[in-house]
């Protein structure tokens, strides 16, 4: 099962979008003196049998979640302070005569032995006959800490409630086990005692334990292990499992309201060093993004908005090799893995605008963060507090689900400074269906977690943008023949780790080519910052741009349109909103029969008067003009121009060049060449007499031609040159490039 590496199939079931439900395996108390004498016949070398003998408990109820659901929190008695607060954290004493053992081996949790961790204190949920929990007790179902913990009502009641996405911290040095912020859900037995069957399963809060142990079995030597995450220096921080999309709470009335939902997810590491994982307000920690979804109508569209989840401890559970535990939860050591349940990835105390992350190279500004209430220092002052149901969370609204023939996906993302060597390992996504209970969204994960990004689970064919050196990009296309002679081209693009973010999409399509009911879509509902969409006659392109809202990581936006030209292996465009090193990207996907555009130039010989290389890209009298240079010789031409551009495929069946230009002199002679790579040679393709009025020049070839692409890069070289063969009427003559494209067509 997904989510739960270490336990046996027959222990786990999904229930409810992956909620883990309890066998029926409570283990027995065993007496101090069984406990020993069982350990000592075992003759165990290095376990340790250690016995919780005080500490305190942390719940963080999510009360108005369970008003709504009409189970409302009372009579709470508070009997400690929350060590480990989540939101409105309320804290519970351990008592000393608590009978809870468990097993260490070399330093690191092993297994549950058995017996209760008894506590003062407690609350009542709902009807105070069946829910109150004063004296309540957490006992373990199992010895695997997949099989979870159960939470008991004490003197006869019926309160039985499960900790789920349990993981486990011991620290050695400190004699102090840690099991931070696992799911407490009520059973489907008190769901019933209590006449709620549909509250089987339900999550209602966070809770946390922070218990101190002493030894009571075993060596006092342990040959605890102090290692350095082992040889090498590979990181890689993967993403072994996703499960349990919920929902935390929500406002507004059905079917008009607003969801905030959170998933668990569990973190290996793969790599050979150590991950830092040191909380806010240290820099040094992953963050993790989370996304929704819907498959519909030929299109993939992200219909949710959210911030990201600051890691801040690491647990170092096996699960994932041999667990190399560090010794600390500020690092997660080679093969050891970390569970974040979903409580704990909804709690507003660890959750941050995701601008204040540069997804590239995985850093996040302290300074002057939303943490530190955008003050500019590094200190706390955030906490989360004060919000309603769903700010920050994994916001959706009620009318993007529950549509009856759609797909929805979960998908969340972790994100690491220092150099993963895998950035695709860390990011995954399940299927799941939603349904409207009366009260809430109860949603089902119905598909195992697929890794890489949702996008590339979607369309007819997807690819990255290139040059990748400073991020990647995936576009991704649903090409659809309606019949009509038309086709219909629903693109998605997403950024993954660009920082420099993107402000402009274009599909080239030759000219002539009929465009209709094109558009756009982004995940907001703020209409006013959608990106404007452009048809321009004479630029061959369909073209979408803004100046206000790029595309920014972990983001999808969705272009569409329709078109008489079917699909043809092409090359979209992207250019990028913040200023960088690499120009516009290109990637090469299906799409409509289009032109490859210029994408540098360089004036060889000549002098550069004005333009820039963009305006080769329309027939709109905005020209890249070069002047008349020096020579060294009558062969040379006083007028060369090197265009550079890219292929979509390697091996056309005709390749075409089109040239729009003028001079405004009398006498010249133009030439057109193509760059032979095999042969490292400049080719003549066409030579004519030059206009002093804009004459369009098109170079069709169609036999020889594989050798004017470049094999791997796909790209391209055209030099266009200029000299003179008759009498000037301008000595000092001038051309002026009016637009320069290929058409490379595929077989």
């Amino acid at each position: 099962m997904q989510g739960y590496c270490d336990a046996p199939r027959e222990a786990l079931e999904a229930v409810g979008g992956g909620r883990p439900r309890r066998r029926e395996v409570h283990f027995k108390k065993f007496t101090l003196s069984l406990v020993v004498a069982a350990f000592a016949a075992s003759g165990a070398h290095a376990v340790q049998v250690w016995k919780i003998v005080g500490g305190n408990t942390s719940i963080s109820f999510l009360e108005p979640l369970m008003n709504d659901l009409g189970i409302g929190l009372k009579g709470l008695r508070s009997t400690a302070e929350a060590t480990h607060p989540g939101e409105n954290g309320v804290g519970f004493e351990i008592l000393e005569r608590s009978t809870f053992t468990f097993e260490t081996e070399r330093g690191v949790f092993k297994g549950f032995v058995g017996g209760g961790l008894q506590h003062t204190g407690g609350f009542t949920i709902g009807n105070a006959k069946t829910g109150r929990t004063e004296g309540f007790e957490i006992v373990a179902n199992g010895k695997m800490r997949e099989l979870g913990l159960t939470l008991l009502g004490s003197n006869g009641s019926r309160v039985k409630m499960v900790l789920a996405n349990v993981g486990i911290r011991f620290d050695r040095l400190s004699r102090r086990i840690l099991i931070p912020d696992a799911d407490l859900l009520i059973s489907p037995e008190w769901a019933q005692a209590m006449g709620r069957p549909d509250l089987a399963d339900q999550l209602v809060g966070t809770i946390s334990i922070d218990g101190i142990a002493i030894r009571v079995g075993g060596p006092e030597d342990d040959g605890m292990w102090f290692g350095d995450g082992g040889g090498g220096d590979a990181l890689d921080l993967g993403q072994s499992a996703m499960a349990s999309l919920v929902s935390l709470g929500r406002l507004g009335t059905y079917p008009n309201g607003t969801n905030g939902l959170s998933m668990a997810t569990t973190s290996c590491n793969y790599g050979t060093v150590n991950i830092n994982w040191f909380a806010p307000m240290d820099v040094r920690h992953p963050v993790i993004a989370f996304n929704i979804y819907r498959i519909e109508n030929g299109r993939i569209e992200q219909i949710s908005d959210s911030w990201l989840k600051h890691g801040f401890f690491a647990l170092n559970d096996p699960g994932c090799g041999t667990c190399q535990d560090p010794g600390t939860g500020t690092l997660l050591g080679p093969g050891c893995s970390d569970v974040y349940g979903t409580g704990n990835n909804g709690d507003r105390r660890y959750l941050g605008p995701r601008d204040e992350v540069n997804p590239f190279t995985g850093v996040w500004t302290c300074t002057g963060s939303w943490f530190s209430n955008y003050v500019n220092d590094c200190t706390r002052r955030n906490t989360g507090s004060g919000l309603d149901a769903v700010a920050h969370r994994i916001i959706v609204k009620d009318g993007d689900l529950g549509h009856a023939n759609a797909t929805y996906l979960y998908e969340s993302y972790y994100i690491t400074a220092g150099g993963d060597i895998n950035k695709y390992n860390q990011i995954g996504s399940r299927t799941f269906t939603g349904n409207w209970t009366g009260t809430q969204w109860s949603f089902t994960t119905t598909g195992s977690m697929v890794m890489g990004p949702a996008i590339q689970r979607w369309g007819d064919e997807n690819a990255f943008a290139e040059p990748r050196g400073e991020g990647d990009v995936i576009v991704a296309v649903d090409a659809t023949d309606l019949g009509t002679g038309m086709w219909r081209y629903n693109y998605a693009v997403y950024v993954h780790d660009l920082d420099r973010q993107i402000d402009e999409f274009v599909v080239p399509i030759v000219d002539g080519s009929t465009v209709t009911n094109a558009g756009f879509r982004d995940p907001d509902d703020n209409a006013g910052n959608d990106w404007t969409l452009e048809l321009l006659p004479g630029c061959g392109q369909i073209r979408w741009f803004t100046t206000t809202n790029p595309l920014k990581y972990a983001t999808t936006f969705n272009f569409w349109f329709e078109t008489n030209q079917a699909p043809v292996q092409a090359l979209a465009r992207l250019d990028q909103f913040k200023a960088g090193a690499l120009g516009r990207l290109a990637s090469a996907i299906n799409g409509p029969l289009g032109y490859s555009f210029v994408d540098t130039h360089s004036v060889l010989r000549g002098a550069y008067l004005g333009g820039v290389t963009r305006d080769l890209e329309c027939s709109d009298d905005v020209d890249l003009t070069v002047g008349r240079g020096i020579t060294f010789g009558t062969l040379d031409a006083p007028i060369q121009v090197e265009l550079l551009g890219q292929a979509p495929g390697e091996s056309p069946a005709e390749l075409r060049f089109k040239l729009e230009a003028a001079a405004n002199s009398s006498g010249l002679t133009q030439e057109i060449l193509l760059w032979d790579y095999p042969g490292g040679t400049w080719v003549l393709v066409d030579q004519r007499a030059a206009t002093v009025t804009d004459s369009v020049t098109d170079v069709v070839l169609s036999s020889n031609i594989a050798r004017f692409i470049q094999a791997g890069t796909r790209q391209m070289k055209a030099l266009v040159r200029y000299r003179p063969t008759g009498p000037l009427t301008i000595a000092n003559f001038s051309v002026g490039l009016d637009r320069a494209v290929w058409t490379v067509v595929q077989p």
